[in-house]
């Protein structure tokens, strides 16, 4: 029983601190960077702010949007992760992109 309970425990651990599901706060310089430097090099600012009045933070939703403008973009996938978690997991996503 003993011998389950550690690499249990340690799954557990692990799951807890890589999955999004848990709202982990996310870095706003690194997401206001990151969209600055990669999102808005082919569209202003004002059109993510638009997408976010319509799509607010639905996981599934950016995760499409991101994938198809990062293939377009040559986006790397930790990059797109990235800029996926800056929308979806930052409390006010439209601070980080639509106000300066």
């Amino acid at each position: 029983m003993k011998t389950l309970l550690i690499p249990a425990l340690l799954i557990t651990l692990t799951i807890g601190v890589v999955s999004p599901a848990t709202g982990a706060a996310v870095n706003e310089e690194d997401c206001r960077s990151t969209i600055t430097t990669t999102c808005t090099k082919c569209h202003g600012a004002v059109k993510i702010c638009n997408q976010l009045k319509d799509t607010g933070t639905d996981a599934q939703k950016w995760r499409e949007i991101i994938t198809r403008m990062g293939k377009k973009a040559n986006l790397d996938q930790a990059v797109q992760d990235t800029a996926h978690a800056c929308l979806t997991m930052s409390a006010d996503p439209r601070r980080l992109v639509c106000e300066k």
